[in-house]
């Protein structure tokens, strides 16, 4: 990992430069994103990756998936999940429920499996200036373009910062206690790390967020052995000095919420 003095030589300010491990800061300040009305269901199968057959008070019905991963320590036959009615206005779709919560192996332990979520919640930590690490930007934008490529965040505004690009990635699989992204190869979220490495290179901040979508993940990893291509540019790009960040977060019926800073453990190369 690089030290805070090369990142000074690089025209960064070392206090933005890596992992830095002793900072577990909580953002309590964020506000919990409400999820509606959930309606407790038992999955009884999973045709694809983005539907789900689910038992709703006796009645079969269809269910969206928002989360295209594997998921087969959570979306298994019996397991209990929970469902909202989707709103329908000026859409057009052939299910009427999404799948959002999924209670781990019936453990109380709720997962949820909304993947847009991490960005709602990153967004609202972000404008709170909630989290110590981004907290000196004052100005947020998120889905910015950056020639052909979108970046989720793009912070300004800090004093004497360069301006960072964010990019948050939702992680619901957990052995041991572990979070491990990703549970199924992603093309784009190694394109992501080193389109970040790049921008690194050119004086640019750059981080990578992981957001646990439960609160029972203690640290996240790569997952090499799903995505070793990832696992391999989560390494470069930490060498090079891109950030790395992890959240895990409050799961309950009544929403979602940023809990705790955990760290991110990354193999160097």
């Amino acid at each position: 990992m690089r030290s805070r003095s090369d990142a000074k030589e690089d025209g960064v300010d070392g206090r933005w430069s890596g992992i830095d491990r002793e900072r577990q800061g909580v953002a309590n300040d964020t506000d919990r994103i409400p999820l509606g009305e959930l309606r407790e269901a038992t999955l009884i199968e999973r045709p694809n990756r983005y539907l789900g057959i689910v038992d709703l008070d006796g009645e079969r019905i269809q269910a969206h998936v928002p989360d295209p991963g594997r998921l087969p320590e959570l979306l298994f036959r019996g397991a209990r999940v929970y469902v909202r009615r989707a709103d329908m206005a000026g859409k057009t779709r052939k299910t009427e429920f999404d799948l959002l919560l999924v209670d781990y192996q019936r453990s109380g332990t709720l997962v949820s499996i909304f993947t847009t979520l991490p960005n709602r919640l990153m967004r609202a930590a972000l404008e709170a200036r909630a989290m110590p690490e981004f907290a000196e930007y004052d100005i947020v934008r998120p889905e910015y373009r950056h020639g052909s490529s979108r970046f989720d965040f793009y912070l300004s505004g800090g004093d004497g910062l360069p301006p960072c690009y964010v990019e948050v990635k939702s992680v619901s699989l957990m052995r041991d206690g572990i979070g491990w992204f990703p549970d199924a190869p992603t093309v784009r979220g190694a394109r992501h790390v080193r389109e970040l490495t790049e921008l690194r290179r050119e004086g640019h901040r750059a981080a990578v967020v992981f957001v646990a979508q439960r609160n029972d993940i203690a640290s996240i990893r790569p997952e090499a052995d799903t995505d070793p291509d990832f696992a391999a540019a989560t390494a470069s790009a930490q060498a090079e000095g891109v950030e790395f960040y992890a959240w895990n977060s409050d799961v309950s019926l009544a929403g979602v919420k940023l809990r705790a800073r955990i760290p991110v453990e990354i193999p160097s190369l």
